[in-house]
């Protein structure tokens, strides 16, 4: 089929989940990328990069689920993009080590999931083990830089700065995108992206239809220190009490996350970035006198139990959605795009997330996001 005879699809929100979609959809579709500002540079840009959940045992199967083979396949993405495009996105293997006191029943819980993440105890002076997992870490920026240097390169239209609206075709059930006063364009698909932005986005389009989407806005706030000490080219990420310290082998340290519910306010603040530092620390005291290089913050979209809507809209015949990836959007979007993908090809959820069908789709009006 040539270009000209494929089926259109819009993508809406140009982070890593739309931008994964947009190449997984590239030679089934004229494929076309909106974003309301420059590519990638919302919660894709901010976050740390480890490609795993955090405390993993305290999320949902789906959430592991999605998750899974993000280590590996992120090997053969990383060298793709490297032969592609020529950028290392610093794809590291690493151990993921978790400071944090564990009860017994706790270790029993990690033991069940050893299927999902292989992990091991460590014994230390202290009369609770270290618990260390096999995981991987990638940089986030050189991540989104390649991606989209991988759009360009195979072709796929992207409009960035964008106002739009989405418009309900009453009669044919459809969605259009507006782009202006005056100007409406048809898209044989649209998928919606927009982290964050989602809901503002969409609910005009769900309420109607009794449908909720429960994402929003969660500010996270970073920190990032300069230290030449080469203890911190050891290929380790070390967390306690949810935060977390990431070493690049160029001697930058990523510090983070806070949590915080302050809608779409995306200021820093000098409590968050002392409170950081005092964390890290504890972790590890050879930061202390680091060079402090850069304090930032992401709105993440979340969801639920961490758990993402990727599904079709009913009643809208091309209207889908893939957001609320809330803190694992970059590991979670390979999965999201294979499963998006067979949606709009086959109109299924493909293995093997078939069994997450129903928590993957749009709640009812009536769910409520819980306190």
């Amino acid at each position: 089929m040539s270009r000209s005879n494929q089926p259109t699809v819009a993508i809406i929100g140009a982070g890593v989940v739309g931008q994964t979609l947009a190449l997984s959809l590239a030679d089934t579709h004229q494929v076309t990328l909106f974003d309301r500002q420059q590519p990638g540079q919302e919660a894709s840009w901010a976050g740390g990069g480890i490609l795993s959940p955090l405390y993993f045992w305290q999320y949902d199967e789906a959430v592991l689920t999605l998750c899974q083979d993000a280590v590996s396949d992120y090997a053969q993405l990383a060298e793709q993009l490297r032969r592609t495009t020529g950028i290392d996105v610093h794809y590291r293997p690493c151990q993921l080590r978790i400071h944090d006191e564990l009860d017994e029943s706790t270790r029993q819980q990690i033991t069940q999931l050893s299927h999902y993440y292989r992990c091991q105890w460590q014994q230390r002076a202290e009369h609770h083990p270290l618990l260390s997992s096999l995981v991987a870490q990638i940089r986030n920026p050189r991540l989104m830089k390649a991606l989209n240097a991988q759009v360009n390169n195979r072709g796929i239209k992207l409009c960035v700065e964008a106002q739009l609206q989405l418009q309900r075709e009453p009669q044919a059930s459809t969605v259009k995108i507006g782009l202006g006063a005056s100007t409406l364009a048809h898209f044989d698909e649209i998928v919606v992206c927009a982290g964050a932005w989602s809901s503002k986005l969409l609910e005009p389009l769900l309420n109607p239809l009794g449908l909720h989407l429960p994402v929003k806005p969660i500010r996270g706030q970073m920190l990032a220190l300069k230290c030449n000490d080469p203890f911190f080219s050891e290929p380790h990420v070390d967390m306690k009490n949810g935060v977390y310290v990431i070493p690049r082998p160029d001697g930058i340290v990523v510090i983070g996350s806070t949590l915080e519910d302050v809608g779409f306010d995306q200021r820093t603040t000098q409590s968050a970035r002392n409170e950081l530092y005092q964390q890290a620390l504890e972790l590890r005291p050879e930061l202390e006198g680091a060079e402090q290089v850069k304090h930032w913050a992401g709105l993440r979209p979340s969801s639920p139990k961490n758990i993402p809507v990727i599904a079709k809209v009913p009643e809208l015949k091309n209207l889908s959605i893939s957001t609320g990836h809330f803190r694992y959007g970059i590991t979670m979007a390979l999965n999201s795009a294979k499963i998006m993908t067979q949606l709009l090809l086959e109109g299924e959820y493909p293995e093997p997330f078939a069994h997450l069908a129903e928590q993957l789709q749009i709640p009812a009006h009536e769910s409520r996001y819980p306190n």
